[in-house]
């Protein structure tokens, strides 16, 4: 961070100390700033003795300022700060007020040392440093937090004493405060930030009694312009930030606490820098309150935030797009950083792991073992990389291999890195692979060939790299032969087809396609064979050609040429005859399934009409008995009424009770509405035994149009709305059409199995904005009867198209469809009543299905 350089030249001293002397006595200036300074400050001699130390230099030491006064640095530092500070390096500070940076880490923070040097008639006699920490604080243990408590605690009450027994000391000379006056201007012009008196009135009136020349770095404004204009300061800091600032100094004020804050402010030339304040209160008699303080500009620190902000999310961005679960611990074994494979591969959440310890996600020992395992890596440095099994979040055994080093940060504190490497299939490929190389052993010695390789040099001389030991058998050559004699091997073939060998291999080498020949060999024995090679050939680096391949003995296939080729002729007719069969015994097995599940269907259905039938009969018959009855009774009544107009009291409040006249008005009315529900108990029995028709199971008279009016009023239920989408609206464009020959039942069946495909894509596409449509159409063309089916539904693939009326074929999840329905329609339709059942998409991609059949059977 770069921080203001000021020489002690850029402060107007006579208008400085005029306006500090309205607000407070000179020999108390440098006093309050060091005293009420939130930044430690001290003040060392020429031998580096301490002449002045505030509370914030003894809260950061942990040495009181009567401890600390009259002692030398490396009293008050360790051996490791001294050698960091470099002592020497101190009374190298140039003497024209340049600061000076030392970096020092006390405790558990690190600091940025700036040293002023304090000159006299041209020899330096002290210097003062100003100590601005350059981190933030580090995360505290509660024993530490009550050991700093109990430290602030006995500061406070020393600082308290001291106080009251300064207050008592007075007679501070002319020379004292001529020093004072030195210290102050060097401090004014050389601290890291701007020193103020901040004045605020109890109307709410804002005033700058002092301020340092530095707000001219900071705010770009003088401090006579901020003095004499305090609004042109509010006026920088942004709008959003103003009210906090302004609750933070009436928080200040009324409980006379520090104040702190953060804001930003817009300069004169539009820079944008965030400002820090830190300042002690005063309350005054009048009831106003002031302020004396430093404004620091931490720009760079928010920068550095900002920077570190977006380093962490690009670190963790990073190892989250890493598919290797990452994972780093701290010293004390907890879980710090971790990525999201990690959390998956462990099966918790990122919230259940982060500052946790292996014990939290594994067993006893294995965590056991583990923290020694990482113990020793932190110890040692050495990197450790072990391979075990692990049981996952989900149950699964896995092969890992865990990798784990160690690193230290800025902080020289040990760190563990681990990453985590998932070698199951890694390892099941080695396995296979060692288990492949037995197999191809095995197959070398047991194949019903010779395996081999051949290669021909750039220069064409040949030789076998590997060829396996069933060459004895059949070549009646040792592999250690073959491979010390190529040319003598290859001098076996047969003459009359050596010629066709060595084009065969030239072709191949040339064009680096696959080798096949077939060919004689005459063994030594005398013994002619006939071999088959079969090879793939492969370009080396040094130019050479490399052929893996195989050699069989086909003498017995050659002699067995033409019994085969008539085998297969056979077999060829026999496969064809086989199909046949086997399209047959689909068809016939689609249509017993057909009909068993119709015949049970109209059982099924026979029975509860029946069932349904016989009462619903018995009630439709008896409501007009019943009707004629009550309107008997009512007739009766009326006339009791007529006739009798002032009944005894008992039958007057009975009949008010009863509400007599409103059970004569709605009598009737309820029983049409019985009658209504029977007769429609009447029709859907009807329809139920329409559909099945199990009385008519041979060719029937019937027209279409009432077996798809049945079909309908089955599959109601399923055309009402839903929570998906609304009710499917059916269109019916009935001609009028004669009466057709056919299979009742069968026909209805087909009317089902389209009619239900139908509504099944309705439900898959199933959008709450849309309209969905079914349109029927009936109408005679020639001596055919045509029933169209089109839906607005989701349209049907050209490669499920293409396979709709094959047997046991469909798009729908296990247990949703047997793949039968339009595959016995399309029999039922083609091959039981010589019609057609076509599937077409229209313009608009309706999905279409139509359906002709002739008016006469043509069975």
């Amino acid at each position: 961070m770069t921080l203001p350089h000021c020489s002690s030249e850029s402060v107007d001293s006579a208008s400085d100390a005029q306006a500090l002397g309205v607000a407070i006595k000179p020999e108390r200036k440098l006093n309050l700033l060091l005293h009420h300074s939130p930044l430690p400050m001290i003040e060392w001699d020429s031998a580096l003795i301490v002449t002045a130390w505030n509370p914030a230099a003894a809260e950061l030491f942990n040495f009181f300022e009567d401890e600390a006064l009259g002692q030398p640095l490396g009293k008050l530092l360790n051996q490791r700060q001294l050698i960091e500070l470099n002592a020497e390096s101190w009374r190298s500070c140039e003497r024209a007020g340049v600061l000076c940076e030392h970096v020092s880490v006390s405790g558990k923070r690190l600091c940025r040392w700036f040293n002023t040097p304090f000159v006299v008639q041209g020899q330096q006699v002290g210097m003062l440093s100003t100590i601005v920490e350059a981190t933030g604080q580090t995360a505290l243990s509660n024993e530490e937090l009550r050991a700093q408590l109990h430290a602030r605690t006995r500061m406070l009450k020393h600082t308290t004493a001291r106080l009251q027994s300064a207050m008592s000391a007075r007679d501070q000379n002319y020379a004292a405060l001529q020093d004072s006056e030195t210290r102050f201007r060097n401090l004014a012009a050389n601290v890291p930030g701007v020193l103020y008196q901040l004045h605020w009135s109890v109307e709410g009136v804002v005033s700058f009694p002092y301020i340092s020349g530095a707000c001219k770095d900071v705010y770009e404004l003088s401090a006579k312009a901020l003095q004499t204009n305090p609004q042109q300061l509010i006026g920088l800091i942004c709008s959003e930030d103003r009210a906090a600032l302004k609750s933070a100094m009436n928080a200040s004020a009324k409980t006379l606490t520090p104040l702190h804050s953060e804001h930003r402010i817009t300069t004169p030339s539009g820079q944008l820098k965030w400002v820090q304040l830190a300042s002690q209160p005063q309350p005054e008699p009048n009831g106003a309150t002031l302020w004396s303080g430093v404004a620091i500009d931490i720009t760079d620190r928010k920068l550095a935030d900002h920077q570190r902000q977006s380093a962490h999310v690009f670190l963790s961005n990073l190892i989250n797009g890493i598919s290797d679960p990452i994972f780093v611990k701290d010293s004390e074994h907890s879980l710090i950083l971790l990525n999201d494979a990690f959390c998956e591969f462990v099966g918790r959440s990122y919230e259940d792991l982060i500052g946790c310890q292996d014990d939290s996600f594994l067993s006893e020992e294995a965590a056991h073992v583990t923290w020694q395992n990482d113990n020793h890596v932190l110890s040692s440095g050495r990197c450790d990389v072990k391979e075990d099994y692990f049981r996952d979040a989900n149950g699964q055994l896995k092969f890992i291999s865990t990798t784990k080093t160690r690193f230290h940060s800025l902080d020289k504190k040990p760190y563990l890195l681990g990453i985590i490497r998932d070698l199951t299939e890694k390892a099941i490929a080695e396995k296979a692979l060692v288990e492949n190389e037995k197999r191809l052993k095995k197959l070398a010695g047991n194949v019903p060939g010779v395996l081999y390789q051949f290669q021909l040099s750039a220069a064409m001389v040949p030789s076998f790299p590997f060829i396996s030991p069933s060459c004895q058998t059949l070549f009646a050559l040792s592999p250690q032969q073959v491979q010390a004699n190529p040319d003598g091997f290859l001098s076996l073939i047969h003459p009359e087809d050596r010629s066709g060998f060595d084009q065969s291999v030239a072709h191949s080498a040339q064009t680096l396609s696959n080798w096949h020949w077939q060919g004689r060999f005459i063994l030594p024995t005398g013994e002619t064979i006939w071999i088959k090679g079969e090879s793939k050939p492969e370009r080396l680096s040094d130019n050479s050609l490399l052929w893996d391949g195989l050699l069989m003995d086909i003498t017995h296939l050659k002699q067995a040429e033409s019994d085969l080729q008539q085998t297969e002729l056979r077999l060829l007719k026999q496969t064809g005859q086989l199909k046949e069969t086997l399209t047959m015994l689909k068809q016939t097995q689609s249509k017993l399934i057909q009909s068993e599940k119709m015949s049970s269907l109209g059982q099924l259905v026979a029975g509860i009409a029946h069932e349904i039938n016989n009462p619903a009969n018995f009630i439709h018959g008896n409501i007009t008995h019943a009707q004629n009855y009550i309107q008997d009774m009512l007739k009766m009544i009326r006339l009791y009424q007529a006739h009798y107009p002032a009944p005894i009291a008992e039958i007057q409040s009975v009949s008010e009770e009863l509400e007599i006249d409103y059970v004569i008005q709605d009598l009737p009315k309820l029983l049409e509405s019985v009658k209504a529900g029977t007769e429609r108990i009447r029709k859907i029995v009807l329809s139920l035994r329409n559909f099945s028709r199990l009385d008519e199971s041979g060719l029937k008279q019937t027209n279409l149009q009432e077996g798809l009016e049945s079909t309908l009023m089955i599959l109601s239920s399923r055309l009402e709305a839903t929570a998906a989408r609304h009710a499917i609206e059916v269109i019916k464009a009935y001609e009028h059409i004669p009466q057709v020959e056919c299979y009742v039942s069968q026909l209805n069946q087909v009317f089902m199995n389209i009619l239900a495909n139908a509504i099944d894509a309705i439900d898959a596409e199933a959008t709450a904005d849309k309209n969905y449509q079914i349109m029927l159409q009936t109408f005679q063309k020639d001596q055919q009867v045509v029933v169209c089916f089109s839906n607005n539904g989701a349209p049907i693939s050209p490669t499920v198209s293409r396979r709709m009326f094959d047997p046991f074929f469909t798009t729908k999840p296990v247990g949703k469809g047997t793949g039968m329905g339009l595959s016995i329609s399309y029999q039922t339709v083609v091959d039981l009543h010589k019609g057609s059942l076509e599937y077409s998409q229209s313009g608009d991609r309706k999905t279409v299905f139509t359906l002709s059949v002739p008016i006469k059977s043509q069975g």
